[in-house]
């Protein structure tokens, strides 16, 4: 069949006549017939599809039962039935049907090819993302094959118009730019508009508005000319929704009422109705937006259009918290949440889930202000943990949250529910154990570019954006705290990648100001009679133990560093000891604290040590005490160290699951675009990156040490998810990391680490909070070393046979002096702590 051509110019001028003559000649036995009526069928078919469903299904309809021949025309007669039923708005029959068709083993494949395309938007539109994106690229694999460039055109556009929901704007581009080159080359100027109108939506949402309006001025004429009314409707939805964002509310309004004339297809009406709303809401007219809103919500539902429903329960719940109607408001938000955790809940893609759950983030942001302000704290608190490092908790625990009566009910008075309940942290610490969970909302980093772009007098702003809150939830074994902190968190936010820089916030009188905002709200008061020293806090519970679990633009906050009202920083010896955590539930998931006691069946230790480059590069410095940190710490644990430029890693991924420890001492370097790549230099020309821990390896490590460079930098996804080499370390089973936040130096980083690990040697190791104690003791000895001290130390290593090489960097320095005082030396590293090794035992 010639498939050329989707909506060619149709000859003769009743074409609907001439297939019912040819019908009847098929119904008489004409078996000749059979290729003009097929031709033609299809013919009118595509061009019904654009302009005009319900005629679509009607042709189907009148065919049905019209005897062929040969099971290719069955297969497209079945596959245009499923087409229709889809473009219908009735998902569940069309995915039925195109199941049937896509399990018969002799189906031809442009029909396969097709059906998997349609079948795979069902899906979409039914929130079944995995399914979804799996048809597609079989789909798209079947048609490079068949060379046919306009159906790997519209593959392509459907999958780039999946990466634009996931905000994935980058890939997204790349797609629609490839789905426009294929529709050029095939002349579908048709799909071309689509590609120029989804293109749109992209530059649109990355605040791109002069290069979106022409995508969408471009796309609306082609229509117009082909009097592609449903296909026109949704450009003039997104042209509407442009107007808003630049605050031209009557042209806004006009152009939503203009495509609610134009659209014959009802599923893209929810999105002129929510669209609505907002308009009304922003001109004041609440009643006018709940009308809107409510008349979007119940059409979805109608339909079973699952990728908007969220978005519906949001803008309704959003509103009517504004109203005043608090209950309702809160049963609407849990809904649009409970819609979210049901999507995700089948999905197996890490990187799915991380997407869904980022775009959604700030219906959670809105439940926990919501809750708060009803007094419902505990509440709050859960519902902060379900938005934060969701995927990286599901995938170290298996962990699954409960959920009930999440099936979604045709009428919105019965609305799903997300039941929340509190992450068990608040029962596994110990008395003298408190945990400081912060949660920001209303960031506006540099991935929301649209929310950015919004004028400062838009008065959309208001309504579309989230207060810009920093909340802290102070938890102890038995109780449960929650204060706004006077912190705007934006002002942490950089919109380059100079953001995750953060020895930018080492200057004292930013340190000082943080402590205020963050610390102080909490703090009460030293005590002094606590064998490791003490701190007060507001819920008056006595703490030697201080986790903290920061969240968005707070990560890059040094809280080691931070310093009170007498100019003292929080680690110091009579403070408690600060231990961090990727959340609560992270924190609180292990039945028992203790580590395991196998250590006759594990190692001890292995030290990688490596002084050279991965490649030449002139801003980057040789080391010159690293290879002598591995041997030293090898002799201290009784391990062994592996050090020099021979290749490691193959024999690396094979031996780290038998150790205890492991330590890396080399350089290292983080990569903000892709933070997977992020890597350790272990030899000559090798690199392990965090992608290959995370995949290749297996650890039994109570601790993994990075003693290099930036280690525990993390790009922070929405939804608070950590990519980077710590993720990878904990996924790969390492209980606790030690890591560095920002770039160290050779020497001082040497010296802390061999004080670190004799630290060790004096305690027993039960938990990460001793190796933080332990890790304490060795930066406030760092901080207050004096230069004569360090001169009468290295002969005593070096009497050790240990290499440590040269410490000319000091000649300069006087013997009374402290060289590493400043907290760029000794702040950067700290212990992160991962699932099932949290707590302390008694």
């Amino acid at each position: 069949m010639n498939d050329k051509a989707i909506s060619p110019v149709m000859e003769p001028a009743r074409p609907e006549q001439a297939l019912q003559a040819l019908a009847h000649r098929l119904g008489s036995g004409d078996q000749a017939a059979e290729a003009s009526f097929l031709t033609l069928f299809e013919q009118l078919a595509n061009r019904l599809l654009l302009a005009d469903p319900a005629a679509l299904l009607a042709l189907v309809e009148s065919v049905r039962d019209v005897p062929l021949f040969t099971s290719r025309a069955r297969q497209y007669r079945r596959f245009f039935q499923g087409l229709a039923l889809y473009k219908t708005d009735r998902y569940d029959e069309a995915l039925s049907i195109l199941d049937e068709l896509l399990a018969e083993p002799d189906l031809a494949d442009e029909v396969r090819g097709r059906a998997l395309n349609t079948r795979a938007n069902g899906c979409r539109y039914s929130g079944r993302l995995v399914e979804a994106l799996t048809s597609y690229r079989a789909s798209l694999t079947l048609w490079q094959r068949l060379g046919n460039r306009q159906r790997e055109g519209l593959t392509r556009l459907n999958l780039g118009i999946v990466a634009y929901q996931l905000q994935e704007f980058e890939e997204a581009e790349k797609s629609l730019t490839l789905a426009a080159g294929c529709f050029a080359e095939s002349d579908a100027r048709q799909w071309l508009a689509g590609a120029r109108n989804e293109l749109g939506l992209v530059y649109r949402d990355q605040g791109r508005w002069n290069e979106a309006l022409a995508c969408f001025e471009e796309a609306a004429a082609h229509y117009r000319a082909e009097d592609a009314e449903d296909s026109l409707g949704r450009v003039l939805i997104n042209v509407a929704e442009l107007y808003l964002f630049q605050a031209h509310l009557p042209e806004a309004m006009a152009t939503c009422q203009q495509a609610l004339s134009t659209l014959r297809n009802r599923a893209y009406a929810v999105d002129v109705y929510l669209a609505l709303g907002l308009v009304h809401q922003v001109e004041g007219d609440l009643p006018g937006a709940q009308a809107a809103f409510e008349e979007g919500l119940r059409l979805a539902l109608t339909i079973g259009r699952r990728d908007i429903l969220a978005e519906a329960h949001y803008r309704l719940g959003e509103l009517l918290r504004r109203l005043g109607q608090a209950d309702a408001a809160l049963a609407h938000l849990e809904a649009a949440a409970a819609v979210v955790e049901t999507t995700r809940q089948p999905i197996g893609d890490e990187d799915l889930r991380i997407s869904l759950l980022g775009r959604w983030q700030q219906i959670y942001e809105t439940l926990v202000l919501h809750c708060l302000a009803l007094g419902r704290r505990q509440d709050a608190f859960a519902w902060s943990e379900r938005a934060r490092a969701r995927a990286f908790a599901e995938k170290v625990q298996g962990l699954r949250f409960k959920l009930e009566g999440s099936q979604e009910a045709e009428p919105a008075s019965n609305l799903p529910v997300a039941t929340c309940h509190l992450p068990p942290a608040t029962c596994h610490l110990r008395p003298n154990e408190i945990l400081l969970s912060y949660f920001t909302t209303g960031v506006l980093d540099r991935y929301v570019p649209m929310l950015r772009a919004l004028a400062a007098d838009n008065p959309l702003r208001d309504h579309l954006l989230t207060p810009a809150r920093t909340l802290l939830f102070t938890i102890t074994h038995n109780d449960l705290a929650a204060q706004e902190c006077p912190l705007d968190p934006n002002v942490l936010v950089s919109v380059s990648p100079r953001g995750e820089d953060r020895s930018r916030f080492l200057g004292p009188a930013v340190l000082r100001r943080l402590y205020d905002a963050l610390l102080a709200p909490a703090v009460v008061g030293q005590v002094s009679n606590l064998p490791s020293g003490g701190m007060t806090y507001g819920t008056g519970r006595v703490t030697d133990v201080t986790y903290v679990a920061p969240h968005g633009p707070l990560h890059r906050v040094p809280f080691a560093a931070l310093l009170d009202g007498d100019g003292r920083p929080f680690v110091r010896v009579e403070n408690p000891t600060l231990v961090y955590t990727p959340s609560a539930t992270l924190l609180g998931t292990a039945a028992d604290h203790r580590w395991p006691t196998d250590k006759a069946q594990r190692l001890p230790c292995l030290a990688i040590g490596y002084d050279g480059l991965l490649d030449e590069t002139p801003s980057v410095v040789a080391l010159r005490h690293t290879e002598a940190e591995a041997s030293l710490v090898a002799s201290l644990l009784g391990g062994e160290a592996w050090v020099g430029p021979a290749l490691k890693r193959e024999r690396l991924t094979v031996a780290a699951g038998r150790y205890r420890w492991l330590h890396f001492a080399c350089h290292g370097r983080f990569n903000e675009q892709s933070p997977l790549d992020s890597y350790l230099v272990t030899a000559a020309g090798e690199k392990v990156t965090a992608g290959e821990v995370l995949q290749e390896w297996q650890l039994q490590a109570d601790l993994v040490v990075l003693s290099a460079c930036q280690t525990g930098v993390s790009r922070i996804l929405r939804g608070d998810e950590p990519m980077g080499l710590v993720r990878a370390f904990l996924y790969a089973g390492a209980k606790a990391v030690l890591v560095s936040q920002w770039p160290v130096e050779d020497l001082p980083t040497f010296l802390l680490m061999q004080h670190f690990y004799q630290e060790c040697s004096r305690l027993t190791l039960t938990t990460p909070s001793h190796l933080a104690m332990a890790l304490q003791a060795a930066q406030v000895w760092l901080r207050e070393v004096t230069a004569a001290e360090i001169r009468e130390l290295w002969p005593i290593l070096a009497a050790r046979g240990q290499p440590v090489g040269k410490i000319d960097s000091l000649a300069g320095s006087p013997a009374g002096s402290c060289p590493y005082a400043q907290p760029r030396y000794w702040a950067a590293f700290v212990v992160i702590t991962g699932p099932a090794a949290n707590g302390s035992a008694a």
